[in-house]
């Protein structure tokens, strides 16, 4: 099986929906590190990501209807700071 790195070496464009995106954001045991590994390339600039406005409401509708108002800025910043 091929690296996470390896595999996007060729990828300029990624499209990510919801359950990645929160794998990543709460650390999720099994997924963090292939996220990381995503990510850091997006941090990088060699991926730009994109995502729908359905996954920003996925993405903020729990935090928010708990008012968890730290989660939500965290999940903001993220989008804000990665998708282009």
């Amino acid at each position: 099986m091929k690296q996470i790195g390896t595999a996007l070496q060729s990828v300029g464009h990624l499209h990510i929906e919801t359950a990645p995106y929160i794998y990543l954001v709460e650390t999720h045991p099994d997924y963090v590190g292939k996220m990381d590994a995503i990510f850091q390339q997006v941090i990088d600039r060699s991926i730009a990501v994109s995502s729908s406005v359905i996954t920003l409401a996925e993405v903020l509708s729990h935090p928010l209807k708990q008012q968890h108002t730290r989660l939500v800025a965290r999940r903001w910043s993220l989008s804000a700071s990665w998708w282009r």
